[in-house]
């Protein structure tokens, strides 16, 4: 008789969690529900700002770049000359030879129509 009541008691159990579990789906639904209504509440509020996106995006490294603590000028300074010099180093060479083989070209006056061969 022990066996019959606890298969009882265990077969109310089991229903009154699968009403619990119920209840708990429900009030998710109601909840998702409530996130959705809100998200569409809070998307046409916004909409207005889509289209100043743009603007947006453009702005704000202007207004980064006016905001920002400016270095001090002889680090400024240091800073180009640094980058100069590697330029220099990288470049240098090649410029130098550009300006020299266009030396060594023979230059035309307007008067000369074909050049000398």
């Amino acid at each position: 008789m022990a066996g019959v009541v606890q298969v009882k008691e265990r077969q109310a159990r089991k229903r009154a969690l699968a009403q619990e579990s119920e209840a708990y789906r429900q009030a998710l639904r109601v909840e998702v529900h409530n996130l959705r209504l809100y998200a569409a509440n809070v998307q046409q509020k916004l909409m207005p700002l889509r289209t100043f996106a743009p603007l947006f995006m453009l702005s704000a490294p202007l207004a980064g770049s006016f905001l920002r603590k400016r270095k001090p000028k002889w680090l400024r300074l240091a800073e180009s000359g640094l980058v100069g010099w590697g330029l220099y180093r990288r470049f240098g060479r090649m410029l130098q030879d550009f300006v020299s083989q266009r030396r060594d070209l023979p230059r035309f006056s307007a008067s000369e129509q074909t050049p000398p061969t």
